[in-house]
């Protein structure tokens, strides 16, 4: 049984696998970084504040400030590649829902719901490019997933800039949730399924958060 699960990992180790998942990371940060370019256009038709503005742009960040944690326990659970498949659910239904929002708390509600998308995609991203990543590839695919942020704010900043000189940003939202769905089925073709924990596993994973939790420094 050991044997057969070590040879089916080394079927999933290529570099579509790989590709595919930092592509996925890439896609999960331009949520985050769609809305700074936007943020003049938005405030003016629903009329919130330059402190509520702030509290849009930061609470992804404070969804994956107070959520790594739990996500990894998550995954423990439900196995890595369905959690990053869950994250990129979320972020769809946040865009979607966003891209209809008539009011600025349920624009938050919204970016609440894309900042666990994004926490959930990228925390699962280096270990599932350590996992399917061929070993001759390894040091450059991890270096891509180190970059996957760069990209994603490039790419997010300037083709909001870009799509909002042509189309209204509800649009703009639905659109990037539509994109957001097709690394999908590209996962389940091409990243291998991985097991989920069992219970001593996951016990011992509660355990090693727990320690981390509690220590002082963090």
């Amino acid at each position: 049984m050991a044997v057969q699960a070590k040879m089916n990992q080394v079927q999933q180790r290529t570099n579509a696998a790989w590709i595919i998942i930092v592509a996925s990371g890439v896609m999960a940060g331009l949520h985050i970084w769609k809305l700074a370019p936007a943020l003049t256009v938005i405030q003016n038709e629903l009329g919130f504040s330059l402190l509520f503005s702030g509290v849009l742009l930061g609470v992804v960040q404070v969804a994956g400030m107070a959520g790594g944690l739990a996500v990894s326990l998550l995954s423990e659970v439900i196995s890595q590649r369905r959690t990053l498949i869950l994250g990129l659910l979320l972020l769809v239904l946040g865009s979607a829902l966003g891209a209809v929002a008539p009011s600025a708390p349920l624009l938050l509600a919204t970016r609440i719901l894309e900042g666990a998308g994004v926490i959930m995609a990228t925390v699962m991203g280096p270990g599932l490019v350590r996992l399917h990543a061929p070993i001759r590839n390894l040091n450059m695919a991890v270096g891509w997933w180190a970059a996957y942020m760069g990209m994603a704010t490039f790419i997010g900043v300037f083709s909001t800039a870009l799509a909002l000189q042509h189309l209204s940003w509800h649009l703009w939202w639905g659109i990037l949730a539509f994109i957001t769905l097709l690394p999908i089925p590209l996962i389940f073709k091409f990243v291998g399924a991985d097991q989920p924990s069992g219970p001593a596993a996951l016990r011992e994973a509660a355990r090693r958060i727990a320690i981390t939790a509690r220590a002082p420094r963090v």
